[in-house]
């Protein structure tokens, strides 16, 4: 497993951020019942919905299988979760509405009836009309697969006929979201399910659109026409995390630093359209590609964007600027910083008296198993290349020198390694931007960082190359 540094301090920093995303929130007390029938807990509880964070924010305890919560606090408008246990659990939207649910176990949504609040009888009466319509739409499908396969693929009236009553159906879904924008066009209900529906090719096209080079370039284009950017009430729910997150899996192909700048760029320019949403966007887009391979994305996404942003946290954005800086000073064709450190003996070395004709630095720490499962290839590397030239440095995120002894006798590190017995407060994390461990770099006799190797097999790969006429 490898070591991931930051995680907690970073989660709190964003959810502390969060008090500047609160728009349309309220003052007066409102209260929100919710009766259902079968349901066996005691306790219930209802959960902030913020991206990917779930957050408990008040409890009730179950009486007559009925939960009752008096909201005093403000509280944004978005979409949030009662929860009997880890399984169970119902979305609802809350504004500045009283809210009344009543429903009964099994089928929630099915036997849901809403005795007050708008936008909740909105947001159920969609869903219990797409479970109805995509019940019909299942056996149109299912029945056309039937044909298609014992028609071995052959066009027939049938299959036409077919294809025509489910493109119908799903058209029906799209007209009922869209005479509901219409009759409550202040509504939230119909923008957020809006937002979860993905743009059609086919009706498109179906439409009189004019056609693209592949249906790849039109959802690459036409991904985000159905979210509100400029709604920050978005950001209280799950569809800016899933839609963007969807969105570079997505487009991701060719994976390199080019296109994820583009697709990121994409996200952003339209997040624009809300100072807020902005934010939660390049949040969600920094927190992607800071500890991944991708570091040009990230210094892309912190030079220009985050040290511009208006609401940027102040903290990180000092965190992640100095996080660029570390990876301009690590990057390939820069002269690596010094590292110093010293022996469990006591022997204090620095990595600049140990250059060879190419030396292969590794910082890893104790208890990686990932780290530990590499030591043995660093071990056999020093070894078969120390008389062309290689020399071998390596830095440990160590708390003490017996457990570093213990390490170094157990693996069979012989060659120079070093620590500041820090652990994971020591400098070498900020100053070489360490996410994970184990890190490696491959330098020249100067000390000039000409790889960046991921694994045994890559150095190996590089090794040949770099020792080519050697």
């Amino acid at each position: 497993m490898t070591m991931t540094i930051r995680k907690m301090f970073i989660t709190v920093m964003l959810l502390t951020g969060l008090t500047m995303f609160q728009a349309h929130a309220h003052e007066s007390n409102r209260h929100i019942v919710y009766t259902l029938h079968g349901v066996q807990d005691t306790m219930a509880w209802l959960c902030e919905v913020v991206g990917r964070e779930v957050v408990a924010i008040d409890s009730a305890k179950v009486q007559e299988y009925t939960a009752s919560f008096t909201i005093e606090d403000e509280l944004p408008d978005g979409v949030y979760k009662i929860v009997f246990n880890d399984t169970l659990f119902t979305d609802i939207i809350v504004t500045e509405e009283e809210i009344h649910l009543e429903s009964r176990l099994p089928d929630i949504v099915g036997n849901m009836q809403v005795h007050e609040s708008i936008e909740n009888r909105l947001l159920f009466g969609y869903w219990q009309y797409y479970f109805k319509l995509q019940d019909t739409l299942d056996a149109v499908i299912q029945r056309g697969r039937e044909l298609y396969y014992a028609s071995q693929g052959q066009p027939s009236r049938a299959l036409d006929a077919l294809q025509a009553r489910a493109d119908q159906l799903e058209q029906r879904k799209t007209d009922y979201i869209q005479e509901m924008k219409k009759a409550y066009p202040d509504r939230f209900a119909p923008r957020l399910i809006w937002s979860y529906q993905p743009p059609d090719y086919h009706q498109y096209l179906l439409q009189g659109g004019e056609p693209y080079e592949n249906e790849q370039a039109f959802y690459r284009q036409h991904f985000f026409d159905r979210i509100d950017f400029s709604d920050p009430r978005m950001i209280h729910t799950e569809v800016l995390f899933v839609m963007v997150n969807d969105y570079l899996r997505s487009f991701s192909q060719p994976a390199n630093s080019k296109n994820y700048i583009e697709l990121t760029g994409t996200i952003l320019e339209k997040a624009e359209a809300h100072p807020a949403v902005y934010q939660f966007c390049l949040d969600l887009l920094i927190r992607n590609f800071e500890a991944s391979i991708w570091e040009s994305v990230f210094l892309y996404l912190v030079k220009e964007h985050y040290v511009h942003a208006p609401l940027a946290n102040e903290a990180l954005r000092e965190l992640y600027s100095r996080r660029a800086e570390a990876i301009r000073r690590t990057s390939t064709g820069s002269k690596i910083p010094e590292i110093c450190g010293t022996q469990p003996t006591g022997d204090r070395h620095c990595l600049y008296d140990h250059l060879g004709k190419r030396t292969l630095v590794m910082i890893w720490s104790l208890g990686c198993e990932q780290c530990e499962s590499m030591l043995e290839g660093v071990g056999n590397i020093s070894r078969e290349y120390a008389e062309k030239g290689l020399k071998v440095f390596s830095f440990a995120l160590a708390e003490d020198r017996d457990s570093l002894a213990h390490a170094m006798s157990k693996y069979g590190i012989d060659w120079t390694n070093v620590s500041d017995y820090k652990g994971f407060t020591s400098e070498i994390i900020d100053e070489f931007n360490i996410s994970v461990t184990p890190v490696f770099f491959l330098l020249d006799e100067q000390g000039v960082i000409t790889d960046k190797p991921t694994n045994i097999p890559v150095i190996y790969a590089n090794l040949v190359v770099r020792f080519r006429n050697h």
